[in-house]
């Protein structure tokens, strides 16, 4: 299903309900309402989208997974979506300037997920590093984003701890796992000789450090602009694998001249665009797991407990959050704990 390319969904997904897709380019917001969507520069969202991703609907299976001729057309074996129990919300760098992005637009997008969407858990994947983050100066700025949106997050749960609500905002540290990559990518990225090594100068990170993402500057080393409007030239460490001999660059005017050129990693496809075959496993563990920590509890477990011991379940949930997060947002390898033999693809509510 699609609206101008803005909105996918799948329904039914296995185990029943949806996932989606909803591509609004900056902050969902009410001030953008009816505004150019998609990919338009203005960043809207309309109601007849709304109406499309949430007015999906399916039909329930028969035992033996099969749709008998009476369930097609009895309006009572359907189920409308209707709402969404999470949104796993991306804040892109290059549809907005750094000023768009404050604690009170991010604030409302927020809430709308919840009260819009009727999402009991948003996941805020933390801003990392692309061919949007231009200078040191910007990456700075990602960084005390990062730290606005950490922030944040524990001022929603503590708030809804408060009133009784089951809310959840998490972050899921993607900025952390992405930097990583890079930087172990970097360290082995060959010179066109293929004997000695375009970084020598950099060393491991020290990722237990705080802001040690900001020491990054060979992030900073970029092929060159090839047209007059390419102002996100390839990061180096980004998308090479390893570097191959300079060419000459026969195009005349500005962008001409010798230029680097280097055989591209499985890592990022234009230093924009993830290979998901690569990055893809760790996010969706990352992801699955601090979905769990909100929604893997027994049925009933919250009703009629007191305010302690919902202060209690909160803690727990960010201990929880915090280990999915050093666990799979990192490259520590996997702890075989975490492993069962016999794993489970999916899983459903039982009968």
């Amino acid at each position: 299903m699609g609206n101008r390319m803005c909105l996918f969904a799948s329904t039914p997904v296995r185990g029943g309900g949806s996932v989606a897709l909803w591509r609004v380019v900056k902050l969902f917001s009410m001030s953008r309402r009816g505004l150019g969507t998609c990919n338009n520069r203005a960043g809207g969202w309309n109601e007849g989208q709304l109406s499309t991703l949430l007015g999906n609907e399916f039909r329930i299976p028969t035992p033996n997974n099969q749709t008998t001729a009476a369930a097609a057309n009895d309006a009572t074996s359907k189920i409308k979506i209707g709402k969404f129990d999470a949104v796993i919300l991306r804040i892109q760098l290059g549809w907005m300037s750094p000023s768009q992005i404050t604690p009170e637009a991010l604030h409302e997008t927020i809430s709308l997920c919840r009260d819009y969407i009727g999402a009991r858990t948003v996941v805020v994947m933390t801003i990392n590093f692309t061919n949007d983050v231009h200078n040191p100066r910007e990456w700075a700025w990602v960084s005390s984003t990062n730290s606005m949106m950490r922030e944040m997050a524990s001022k929603f749960n503590k708030n809804a701890t408060d009133s009784h609500s089951d809310f959840r905002v998490q972050i899921m540290e993607f900025a952390n796992f992405t930097t990583q990559v890079h930087w172990a990518n970097a360290l082995t990225i060959h010179s066109a000789d293929g004997v000695n090594y375009e970084f020598p100068d950099i060393h491991p990170p020290n990722a237990s450090s705080p802001n040690y993402d900001q020491e990054a500057h060979f992030l900073f080393d970029r092929f060159k602009p090839w047209h007059a409007h390419n102002s996100h030239p390839h990061s180096i460490p980004t998308v090479c694998a390893r570097m191959k001999d300079n060419f000459l660059d026969n195009r005349t005017g500005t962008f001409g001249g010798i230029r680097r050129a280097c055989v591209y990693n499985a890592i990022m496809e234009d230093g924009l665009h993830w290979c998901m075959s690569s990055v893809g496993p760790r996010y969706h563990a990352g992801l699955s797991c601090l979905l769990g920590c909100a929604y893997n509890r027994e049925a009933g477990s919250e009703e009629n407990i007191d305010a302690t011991i919902k202060k209690d379940l909160n803690g727990e949930m960010e201990h929880c959050e915090k280990t999915c997060n050093e666990q799979f947002m990192s490259l520590i390898p996997i702890d075989e704990s975490w492993l069962e033999k016999e794993t489970t693809i999916y899983s459903v509510v039982p009968e």
